[in-house]
């Protein structure tokens, strides 16, 4: 039938056989600043994936994006209330990599809200995880948080000396370009 002529229950079945394309299309509209779309795309795919049960993995990576798209948009109570779901979800599936990237995100969402006590011991949890993990994008990352949480305590120096220890050096070339 014609586009227009597709009743919701069809395109949802659509969205339901391709989580994983709305999740990526999602994530890229976080990274290219393209937020209200993005919260509107992820929002709709987490509501499917719940609905369904599907999307495993996927599932984790949707309250991620949604969770930053949301910080981004400054619904910080909403975000930091998603991004610890997506914490005990991660502990309980025992996924160290989600785990790292939901502290790092929960300690950015409450230090946006002013929470630096949560935003520290988010991101101390992040760093010291991370060190089991192989050196690169995770523990940069986790660094970052940490010291964005550590600047706001008056601690620049052990900011800077973390970030160049845990990000490549002064090129800080772990850091991701977004």
């Amino acid at each position: 039938p014609p586009r227009c002529a597709r009743r919701d229950s069809d395109r949802v079945e659509d969205l339901a056989r391709h989580l994983e394309s709305a999740t990526r299309l999602a994530g890229m509209e976080l990274y290219a600043g393209w937020y209200a779309d993005g919260d509107r795309h992820a929002s709709r795919a987490l509501a499917l994936a719940r609905a369904t049960g599907e999307g495993g993995e996927l599932f984790l990576v949707l309250v991620l994006t949604l969770g930053g798209l949301w910080r981004m948009r400054g619904k910080l109570a909403d975000a930091g209330e998603l991004l610890d779901g997506g914490i005990e979800a991660a502990r309980l599936l025992g996924n160290t990599h989600a785990l790292v990237w939901s502290l790092g995100s929960r300690s950015a969402a409450a230090l946006h809200a002013g929470d630096v006590a949560l935003a520290l011991a988010a991101a101390q949890e992040a760093v010291e995880l991370s060190a089991d993990l192989d050196e690169g994008f995770h523990s940069a990352e986790a660094a970052v948080d940490l010291a964005r949480a550590l600047l706001e305590t008056g601690e620049p120096q052990r900011a800077v000396d973390l970030l160049v220890g845990s990000a490549g050096g002064e090129e800080l070339v772990l850091i991701a370009g977004g």
